[in-house]
């Protein structure tokens, strides 16, 4: 005869609604051994589960050309010229400027509380072997600054600056001699003049100067070519003056001065010419 236990456990197992529960159980484990086996654990920690590709991942700056990739490239692809952006700020263009230079609405441009001639803004790519180039620039004359009539004022395009250390490079631009005081070039019977100097510690010797007086509020095209030992400046696609000097033949930075004049430059681009390597 069965005991009273046994005929307890047997019309539990008979109960529908145990018999129900006991086969959910059987599905679920079912369940999950299919998940594991294909990968996808249910119970995944947050840790453990892989985020989505966030939509402001960082993504990393354009190379900017460098006298190495100037020669051979990144890659074996060569320096083919550099074009200026300022609509993110002084600071997202990659320039570098001293705090005479800000830029408003995509332009950079100059208070007029800068004195000499050295390099004060400074484009990012480094050229190096790459010393044949032509440097354009859209430049306006904005105003001159209060102190004109005691000092000399003026403005350009800078090129084969060599790196850190004392001013170097040439300056190619325009120069006014002050009403009251100095020429810029004691040769040249006109206060205003397009130059070209080899930049120096002190106010430098001219190496070739021609007539040329840009009105305040008007845009130019200056162009700088440097080619070998040869410079030239040209203004609107009009050469104005050219000199050959020895002094500075690495292709170096390129920047811009302003000299006791406000300017606002809304265009730099730098383009290798052929046979620009040594």
């Amino acid at each position: 005869m069965a005991s009273p236990e046994r005929h307890r456990i047997t019309r539990w197992w008979r109960d529908p609604f145990w018999q129900w529960i006991v086969g959910s159980c059987i599905a679920l484990v079912g369940v999950i051994a299919t998940l594991y086996a294909a990968g996808k654990p249910p119970f995944a920690s947050a840790k453990q589960a892989k985020a989505p590709p966030s939509p402001y991942s960082s993504t990393p700056s354009p190379t900017v050309p460098t006298a190495t990739q100037g020669a051979g490239g990144v890659g074996g692809v060569p320096f083919s010229g550099y074009t200026a952006d300022w609509s993110q700020g002084l600071a997202g263009s990659g320039w570098v400027g001293t705090a005479a230079w800000n830029t408003v609405n995509g332009m950079l441009v100059n208070d007029g509380s800068a004195r000499g001639d050295g390099m004060s803004v400074t484009a990012p790519p480094h050229l190096g072997s790459v010393r044949d180039y032509a440097v354009d620039a859209d430049i306006q004359l904005v105003r001159y600054s209060d102190s004109y009539n005691e000092h000399i004022a003026s403005f350009g395009i800078i090129v084969r600056a060599q790196g850190t250390g004392p001013p170097s490079g040439y300056g190619l631009g325009y120069c006014s001699g002050a009403p009251s005081t100095t020429d810029c070039d004691a040769k040249q019977p006109s206060g205003r003049l397009g130059v070209i100097w080899p930049v120096r510690e002190s106010y430098p010797s001219i190496l070739a100067s021609a007539p040329f007086s840009p009105d305040p509020g008007t845009w130019h095209r200056y162009r700088v070519e440097v080619r070998g030992n040869g410079l030239t400046l040209k203004v609107d696609g009009a050469e104005v003056t050219s000199a050959s000097d020895n002094s500075f033949l690495d292709g170096g930075r390129v920047g811009l001065w302003s000299d006791n004049v406000q300017i606002a430059v809304r265009s730099v681009v730098i383009t290798p010419l052929e046979g620009g390597g040594r």
